[in-house]
Protein backbone atom coordinates (compact mmCIF):
# COMPACT_ATOMS: atom_id res chain seq x y z
CA UNK A 1 0.00 0.00 0.00
CA UNK A 2 2.98 1.69 -0.27
CA UNK A 3 3.09 5.35 -2.72
CA UNK A 4 5.20 5.30 -6.21
CA UNK A 5 7.25 8.54 -4.08
CA UNK A 6 7.78 5.89 -1.19
CA UNK A 7 8.55 2.72 -3.49
CA UNK A 8 11.20 4.30 -5.24
CA UNK A 9 12.98 5.52 -1.95
CA UNK A 10 13.00 2.13 -0.94
CA UNK A 11 14.01 1.09 -3.89
CA UNK A 12 17.04 3.68 -3.77
CA UNK A 13 17.88 2.83 -0.52
CA UNK A 14 18.18 -0.80 -0.69
CA UNK A 15 18.29 -2.50 -3.96
CA UNK A 16 21.63 -1.87 -6.77
CA UNK A 17 21.43 0.22 -9.68
CA UNK A 18 21.59 -3.33 -11.51
CA UNK A 19 18.87 -4.66 -9.30
CA UNK A 20 16.37 -1.50 -9.93
CA UNK A 21 17.13 -2.15 -13.60
CA UNK A 22 16.12 -5.99 -13.18
CA UNK A 23 13.03 -4.79 -11.38
CA UNK A 24 11.91 -1.96 -13.99
CA UNK A 25 11.72 -4.88 -16.50
CA UNK A 26 9.08 -6.80 -14.33
CA UNK A 27 5.45 -6.40 -14.56
CA UNK A 28 5.36 -5.36 -11.48
CA UNK A 29 8.13 -2.74 -9.96
CA UNK A 30 6.80 -2.83 -6.61
CA UNK A 31 6.40 -7.11 -6.43
CA UNK A 32 9.91 -6.66 -8.51
CA UNK A 33 11.60 -5.00 -5.30
CA UNK A 34 9.70 -7.67 -3.07
CA UNK A 35 10.98 -10.36 -5.17
CA UNK A 36 14.42 -8.79 -4.33
CA UNK A 37 14.70 -7.95 -0.50
CA UNK A 38 13.77 -11.57 -0.13
CA UNK A 39 16.29 -13.05 -2.10
CA UNK A 40 18.72 -10.46 -0.17
CA UNK A 41 16.59 -12.02 3.32
CA UNK A 42 17.57 -15.48 2.07
CA UNK A 43 21.49 -14.66 1.28
CA UNK A 44 21.93 -13.60 4.58
CA UNK A 45 19.81 -16.47 6.00
CA UNK A 46 22.22 -19.11 3.90
CA UNK A 47 25.32 -17.33 5.05
CA UNK A 48 24.25 -17.29 8.84
CA UNK A 49 23.89 -13.62 9.02
CA UNK A 50 27.72 -13.06 7.44
CA UNK A 51 26.01 -11.23 4.77
CA UNK A 52 23.42 -8.43 5.81
CA UNK A 53 20.66 -7.68 3.88
CA UNK A 54 21.83 -4.25 3.41
CA UNK A 55 24.86 -5.85 1.91
CA UNK A 56 23.74 -8.55 -0.34
CA UNK A 57 24.62 -7.42 -4.01
CA UNK A 58 22.36 -10.13 -6.49
CA UNK A 59 22.29 -10.72 -10.10
CA UNK A 60 18.67 -11.64 -10.62
CA UNK A 61 18.29 -14.13 -13.87
CA UNK A 62 15.14 -14.60 -14.80
CA UNK A 63 11.75 -12.86 -15.73
CA UNK A 64 8.02 -13.07 -14.11
CA UNK A 65 7.07 -15.19 -11.99
CA UNK A 66 10.32 -17.70 -11.69
CA UNK A 67 14.00 -17.50 -11.71
CA UNK A 68 16.87 -17.67 -10.02
CA UNK A 69 19.91 -15.33 -8.89
CA UNK A 70 22.98 -15.18 -6.72
CA UNK A 71 24.94 -13.51 -4.83
CA UNK A 72 28.83 -12.23 -5.09
CA UNK A 73 30.95 -11.63 -2.05
CA UNK A 74 33.23 -13.93 0.16
CA UNK A 75 29.90 -15.48 0.28
CA UNK A 76 28.33 -16.44 -2.57
CA UNK A 77 24.73 -17.76 -2.43
CA UNK A 78 22.68 -19.51 -5.26
CA UNK A 79 19.29 -18.87 -5.09
CA UNK A 80 16.07 -19.47 -6.94
CA UNK A 81 12.51 -17.58 -6.88
CA UNK A 82 8.95 -17.90 -7.35
CA UNK A 83 6.15 -15.28 -7.37
CA UNK A 84 2.42 -16.49 -6.54
CA UNK A 85 -0.69 -14.90 -6.20
CA UNK A 86 -0.22 -14.41 -2.37
CA UNK A 87 3.58 -16.08 -1.83
CA UNK A 88 7.44 -15.03 -2.12
CA UNK A 89 9.22 -18.03 -2.25
CA UNK A 90 12.84 -17.97 -2.32
CA UNK A 91 14.97 -20.66 -1.51
CA UNK A 92 18.96 -20.09 -1.07
CA UNK A 93 21.89 -22.15 -0.91
CA UNK A 94 25.61 -20.91 0.23
CA UNK A 95 28.23 -21.65 -2.05
CA UNK A 96 28.80 -20.60 -5.83
CA UNK A 97 26.43 -21.76 -8.32
CA UNK A 98 28.16 -24.03 -10.02
CA UNK A 99 28.43 -26.18 -6.63
CA UNK A 100 24.72 -24.66 -5.01
CA UNK A 101 22.84 -24.88 -8.09
CA UNK A 102 22.50 -28.47 -8.37
CA UNK A 103 21.49 -28.37 -4.51
CA UNK A 104 18.94 -25.86 -5.22
CA UNK A 105 16.86 -27.84 -8.16
CA UNK A 106 16.94 -30.96 -5.55
CA UNK A 107 14.98 -28.60 -3.04
CA UNK A 108 12.83 -27.13 -5.80
CA UNK A 109 11.62 -30.56 -7.82
CA UNK A 110 11.08 -31.93 -4.31
CA UNK A 111 8.69 -29.18 -3.10
CA UNK A 112 6.23 -30.20 -5.92
CA UNK A 113 8.15 -30.91 -9.05
CA UNK A 114 8.10 -27.25 -10.52
CA UNK A 115 10.86 -27.03 -12.87
CA UNK A 116 13.91 -24.62 -11.97
CA UNK A 117 14.37 -22.11 -15.06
Amino acid sequence: HLAPAAIERAARRWLSPAERAWCAEQPSFRLAMVTVLSCKESVCKATGGGTPVAEATLVMEGAWPRGRARAAGPEPVALWWEVGSRHILTVGVRGLSDDAGPLVDYIVCWRGGTEAT
